[in-house]
């Protein structure tokens, strides 16, 4: 999930956790959110991030990421 501003062009650059997912681990490294679930974990999860792009005007989104988490067979 990229945190990208009206000029989509511009990826976001930096960025940070601002709420911390139950089940799992979310990080920030840029230019998107990473979310890696606990191990044998199952079901939905959420995490918030905050991104900053920068581009002919810097500009910080939010976002409240929901996440559901399914065990697919090979």
């Amino acid at each position: 999930n990229h945190g990208l501003p009206a000029e989509r062009s511009n990826p976001a650059d930096s960025g940070n956790i601002t709420k911390q997912a139950a089940h799992g681990k979310a990080e920030f490294v840029a230019p998107s959110a990473k979310y890696t679930p606990a191990q044998g974990y199952v079901g939905e999860d959420e995490f918030e991030y905050e991104a900053v792009a920068r581009g002919r005007t810097s500009q910080q989104v939010r976002l409240k990421v929901r996440v559901k988490v399914l065990v697919v067979a090979p």
